[in-house]
Formats: structure tokens, sequence, C-alpha cells
């Protein structure tokens, strides 16, 4: 027979911390690294070929909208595509500008075009 072993509160809380601190090590990477190609990239105008808004629910009532939308880009005569989603400070009006102008700023990757990112659907 093997004993169970119980789980304390330390361990629990010792567990939530690494989590956190992954997560939070993942978001902050993913900043830096969109932040570098804004700075430090090329700029191409992209056309967004597809839209879409995920509503996403709390239990308890609450929940955001993101918007997601997938575009295609050229650099150096190759074609690129790339996806892109926001939820914090995208309002529905800069969707409905995109989805009339079709037009958004893909910051890319000289060395690598398809290293991209697209900030807030602007152009």
């Amino acid at each position: 027979m093997t004993a169970r072993r119980k789980v304390t509160p330390l361990a629990i809380a010792i567990a939530i911390i690494v989590v956190v601190g992954i997560v939070a090590a993942v978001v902050v990477t993913t900043a830096v690294h969109n932040n570098n190609l804004k700075e430090n990239g090329e700029t191409a105008v992209g056309t967004a070929i597809s839209f879409e808004r995920i509503r996403h629910t709390s239990r308890y009532g609450g929940g955001r909208t993101d918007f997601k939308v997938s575009y295609l880009y050229i650099v150096d005569g190759t074609r690129y595509s790339g996806t892109g989603s926001e939820s914090y400070d995208t309002s529905d009006e800069v969707m409905e500008r995109v989805k009339e102008e079709k037009t958004v700023t893909v910051y890319y990757d000289p060395e690598n075009p398809t290293d991209n990112y697209i900030n807030d659907y602007e152009h």
C-alpha cells in the first residue's frame, strides 16, 4: 500500500507563483520582441484578408472581445502571411476602418520576413 502525500498550502502557493512567473515571462518576452521589430525592423503595407471578432465571457459575467485579422504582405517579391489579434484598446471603429481600408502596417525582421507583427492595426 502506497502512502498518499498531502498537498500543503505552501506547495500550492509555490506552484501558483511558478505558473504566474512563466506566463509573465512569456508576455514580457513577446512584448520586447514585438517592440524590437517595431523599432528596428522594416515595414510593409499588409492587406487584411479576414476578420474575426472573438468574445470571451467569464462565468462571473465579465469578459472581453478580441479582434483577429489575417493579412498578406510582400517583401522583395515574396508573399508572406500573418495573423494578429488585439484585445485591449482596439475599438469597433478601428476594426471597421481596417475592414473598409483593408490595410495594416506590418513590422518584420529583414533577415527573416516570416517574423512579423502588427500593432493595433495601424497603417
